[in-house]
């Protein structure tokens, strides 16, 4: 019984989480759809972003490879492939933002800044929670994949410090 009610916990809360997004995505766009547009520049900058990404995971996990047994004593071998993927993607996402390419031109970036910086806190609530619900960290100072969610809060709220400093230097270049 605890199971099913698990289960149907998760896939209402899957279900209020899309509905959510879908609210959230009308309002953060300027023309009220769903996707984010971008111009040739910026499509040419999120490919070489994909490419400079997709190396950092290759070399990250190859390195994951050797590294492992090593730091198993420390870490799941779960979160270290989910470590490199964050690094992968804030290397996308940081050449991305830095070049212009983040942010959609049909999008408000105070508003995406503001939902990332919400996805981001509650992220790190949750990894708290779970930590905490966990009693910690085990006897073997391991840190398990439960506990990916203070990771992600951490990547998110990284690539929001990201868009507000590029924010920063566009006023400043501007002003």
């Amino acid at each position: 019984m605890k199971g099913l009610s698990l289960l149907l916990g998760l896939i209402f809360g899957i279900i209020m989480a899309a509905i959510l997004i879908c609210i959230i995505m009308k309002k953060i766009t300027t023309d009220k759809s769903l996707k984010a547009k971008y111009d040739e520049r910026q499509e040419v900058v999120r490919g070489r972003a994909y490419k400079y990404g997709f190396l950092t995971m290759c070399i990250l996990n190859i390195l994951v490879a050797f590294m492992g047994k090593p730091l198993s004593k420390y870490l799941e071998y779960g979160v270290l492939v989910f470590i490199s993927v964050c690094i992968s993607l804030l290397v996308f996402a940081g050449y991305c933002i830095f070049n212009e390419a983040y942010i959609g031109i049909n999008e408000k970036p105070v508003r995406s800044i503001i939902l990332l910086f919400a996805i981001g806190v509650l992220n790190i609530w949750l990894g708290v929670m779970n930590y905490v619900l966990q009693r910690g960290v085990t006897e073997k100072r391991l840190l398990k994949v439960e506990n990916v969610n203070l990771i992600a809060g951490v990547l998110i709220i990284v690539i929001v410090i990201m868009m507000i400093v590029k924010q920063l230097i566009n006023k400043k270049r501007l002003g």
